[in-house]
């Protein structure tokens, strides 16, 4: 069980050097674990809440009985606020599409390993359905063109995805970071910040940064709050990083009644490395880093992408090819000329007349 009164946070060896610099300017003070106590399903006299930390209005003017995730659903979230009418409870969730076109076929992928619906995505140039085929959980991809090299074992995935605006993406960060600060925190030092948030305003300085792991990883929703060690330092008093699937996202928190002084300067913010609790056994996995501007409150439309699979090239060599509508075998695996891609958990097998049946299926799931 995890003792916050005993916070053991590790950064990714990989990340040393970052996690150096980064510590010097802030520490971290919790960590929010999927099975934390205070955010489990609770109702209260019926209802969730009396008071809005996001509009600020109160029962009833506002009602509080949809018991809103803290953290978005399709992250991962299993934990509950009672703090969030129903009002900016939908308000905010009409920004989830946004956010899942951001995130990218990726998710298609890692969510084979989780309880959660595995997600499908309608990309442009590629589409990925998932379903339950005899029981096991899958997604095929649709790609007709994936660029492969026989020599490497990788097939790399060009695609376009869905429209999205970036603004929205941050805004929904924004909510998540100060949904798991404490309330009264948020109340008394982030008025700015919740008054952007009701608001369609860009906000000046809206990057995050961003770290993306292999598709074999698939981590758990749980997120991390910093604060700075010194007032005096002219950095954003707080930031957080939420930790999901294979990304790592953290962002500062801006507009803190502390802060506004520097605010419209220039701000040295040092860039946090991949903080695990209790150690991990990641040090092999290479992350890549990228810094985002999310500020745009432009539609982003087709933005290009791609996604690099790396397949062991002797297993390739040591398997088989069969053809399920003709029954014809081959030694060798050779994915040139493939239509559909096929991702499973782990482990998972299909008998020669399961395969037909499935070629079978997979048609009829795409013709829909």
């Amino acid at each position: 069980m995890f003792n916050k009164n005993n916070i053991g946070w590790f950064a990714h060896p990989q990340f040393m050097d970052r996690a150096k610099v980064f510590e010097k300017k802030y520490q971290m003070i919790n960590c929010i674990m999927g099975d934390e106590p205070a955010f489990r399903k609770q109702k209260v006299n019926g209802r969730y809440g009396d008071h809005c930390l996001f509009c600020g209005k109160n029962f009833p003017e506002v009602s509080f009985n949809n018991g809103p995730h803290l953290l978005s659903r399709m992250v991962g979230s299993k934990l509950y606020s009672n703090f969030e009418c129903d009002d900016c409870n939908t308000r905010f969730s009409k920004l989830e599409t946004d956010l899942s076109s951001y995130l990218g076929l990726g998710r298609s992928m890692t969510g084979l390993h989780g309880e959660r619906k595995v997600p499908g995505f309608p990309g442009i140039g590629i589409e990925a359905k998932s379903f339950t085929f005899k029981g096991k959980k899958m997604s095929v991809i649709h790609k007709e063109d994936a660029e492969r090299n026989i020599e490497t074992g990788e097939t790399k995935l060009k695609y376009g995805k869905p429209s999205y605006t970036p603004a929205n993406v941050y805004r929904l960060l924004v909510k998540w970071g100060l949904a798991i600060l404490p309330n009264d925190e948020v109340r008394l030092n982030y008025k700015k910040t919740l008054f952007f948030l009701r608001n369609d305003k860009v906000l000046k300085g809206s990057h995050i940064s961003v770290y993306r792991y292999p598709l074999t990883v698939t981590m758990p929703l749980h997120a991390y709050i910093f604060k700075k060690k010194k007032t005096s330092d002219k950095v954003p008093t707080h930031a957080v990083s939420f930790n999901f699937d294979n990304f790592i996202i953290t962002l500062p928190l801006l507009l803190h009644n502390d802060d506004m002084d520097f605010y419209d300067g220039t701000i040295d913010m040092p860039l946090a490395p991949p903080y695990f609790i209790g150690g991990n056994d990641m040090g092999p996995l290479m992350a890549t880093t990228t810094i985002e501007d999310l500020s745009s409150p432009v539609k982003l439309r087709n933005e290009p992408e791609e996604m690099t699979m790396q397949f062991n090239k002797s297993d390739l060599e040591k398997g088989s090819m069969y053809n399920p509508l003709t029954g014809e075998e081959s030694s060798g695996y050779n994915p040139v000329g493939s239509k559909y891609m096929i991702a499973t958990e782990h482990g998972v097998s299909f008998t020669k007349e399961e395969l037909k049946e499935l070629v079978t299926v997979i048609e009829e799931k795409f013709a829909e």
